[in-house]
């Protein structure tokens, strides 16, 4: 097994210092977690309103040597991106309490705009650092909730006639290791802006597993 494992360790070095440096065109596709924080009240108070979920983006970058071994990168990705309420409580006419968990659904679009650094190791093995702004624009969202439940509580399905913002802007940080011309990163996403347009505060965060290739 310990034979096994260092061939295994071996190989994946000599794969990733093999890797050719790289200046062009590449596609990425990922698997994000999104992790909505917490909504922020004007007296300082914190309230949590969403549990983690799932999401998925494919696009393509454009990769382009600055000086030394810095680059920059920008790429225009769509994206699928889901997160569901924790509890959220309605009254019914009979003053009945009834909490549901109606699931908030994303689609749009994202332009990160990267500035890497590639570290090359003495030993061969090589891998990029890079941060830099991410621009989000939601085309469609919408709250996976019944109809007659939305207009019960008085609930527009619509997030953007619910105070939503349909434009955000993340800071992205990532680390990348090459495979041949093959990229995996793990990346996170901060949130910068406020996404709601009342006196609640409300940003948005995603950590994603990333596969590329480079033409």
């Amino acid at each position: 097994m310990k034979r096994i494992a260092t061939t295994a360790a071996a190989a994946i070095i000599t794969l990733c210092s093999s890797a050719q440096d790289f200046n062009g065109w590449g596609i990425r596709a990922s698997l994000d977690v999104n992790l909505p924080g917490k909504w922020k009240t004007t007296n300082g108070e914190s309230v949590k309103m969403f549990d983690k979920g799932a999401g998925a983006a494919i696009g393509a970058v454009y990769n382009q040597p600055i000086a030394g071994d810095f680059y920059f990168e920008p790429g225009l990705s769509l994206f699928y991106d889901t997160y569901s309420y924790s509890d959220l409580v309605r009254i019914s006419d009979g003053y009945e309490s009834i909490s549901i968990d109606p699931k908030v659904k994303k689609f749009g679009l994202r332009m990160p705009l990267n500035f890497g650094y590639r570290v090359y190791l003495p030993s061969g093995f090589n891998f990029a650092v890079y941060t830099g702004p991410e621009l989000n624009f939601c085309v469609n969202g919408t709250l996976a909730i019944d109809k007659d439940i939305a207009e019960e509580a008085d609930i527009p399905r619509d997030l953007y006639k619910y105070g939503y913002r349909r434009f955000d802007c993340a800071w992205k940080v990532g680390l990348g290791f090459p495979i041949g011309r093959w990229v995996v990163s793990i990346e996170g996403a901060f949130g910068l802006l406020d996404l709601h347009k009342n006196d609640i505060q409300f940003h948005e965060n995603r950590l994603s597993l990333s596969l590329g290739y480079d033409f």
